[in-house]
């Protein structure tokens, strides 16, 4: 479609290509926020199927509801805090080879565009499109075709609803503090992985760790130790959905000295054990994904 690269068809190399869909039902969503995380090389589509909450795309809080697309673009923070409210049932693809004139590879909407679109009177149509590509794709191999050329459909949709409405840009603080505060918010997204303290986080901005903290607590809204262990968290519930790895893996990858460590901090963030976490989402998407 027009302004997508090319007018390939599913399947050619090039082509922007599905590889993976989730479903959240309300539920799961009340108890167990989604925590921040991002996606180096894909595009996230995250649509509201029924109810509503927050959800944050770049440091950027948006109040969504039933019929509300959001824009997640590539290596870029999204998520849910979890002092906010939610009960939504969402259903999410990722896309990757997404290609679109002037914009980064696997990127839907500039930089300084608002991330959340509502669908309109489209939005019944494509919440059956985002449930049936989520049916297709836990319904066995052989309907992978459909699946694919159903998301892409749906993406080029997006893509034109996007066009059809004003886009908001968003304003970039440029106080110093909110400069500082993004500074560090870079770092830490850089290194979370890595053992840190307050020290170490001033030290590696140039700051005394209390100038570090203030700024990044008054722009940010929560501190840097609190966010780093959310973005863990967030990278773990992702590992924890969409791999096999076990429990010390993840520690280990996460940069936790041991898994007990590991699974303390997961309990107190997100409300249960990771391996009931795992275990509870696997029931769910086995459940909820027949045909």
């Amino acid at each position: 479609m027009k302004g997508l690269s090319g007018q390939r068809v599913p399947g050619e190399a090039g082509t922007p290509r599905l590889v993976g869909s989730h479903l959240i039902d309300e539920a799961h969503s009340n108890r167990h926020a989604r925590l921040l995380h991002l996606h180096e090389d894909e595009l996230e589509l995250f649509y509201v199927y029924s109810g509503e909450g927050q959800y944050v795309v770049d440091s950027c809080v948006y109040q969504v509801q039933q019929g509300d697309m959001v824009i997640c673009n590539a290596g870029v923070l999204h998520g849910e805090d979890p002092k906010l409210g939610r009960r939504m049932r969402s259903y999410s693809i990722a896309l990757t080879d997404v290609r679109v004139d002037g914009l980064p590879d696997n990127d839907l909407t500039a930089a300084d565009s608002m991330s959340v679109v509502h669908c309109g009177a489209l939005s019944e149509q494509i919440g059956e499109m985002m449930r049936l590509i989520y049916l297709l794709q836990n319904g066995g191999e052989t309907l992978g075709g459909v699946c694919q050329h159903t998301a892409l459909a749906l993406l080029c949709l997006v893509q034109e609803l996007l066009k059809s409405r004003e886009r908001h840009k968003g304003e970039k603080a440029n106080a110093a503090a909110g400069l500082t505060a993004r500074r560090v918010q870079k770092y830490l997204d850089a290194h979370y992985q890595e053992p840190m303290t307050l020290q170490s986080i001033g030290e590696a901005m140039g700051v005394s760790e209390y100038h570090a903290a203030h700024v990044f607590r008054s722009e940010i809204g929560t501190s840097p130790m609190q966010y780093v262990m959310k973005r863990r968290m967030g990278e773990a519930q992702t590992l924890l959905m969409d791999t096999n790895l076990s429990i010390a893996e993840i520690a280990d990858r996460l940069g936790y000295g041991n898994p007990w460590n590991f699974s303390t901090a997961f309990r107190k963030c997100v409300g249960m054990p990771p391996s009931q976490y795992r275990q509870t989402f696997h029931e769910m998407r086995d459940g909820c994904g027949r045909i």
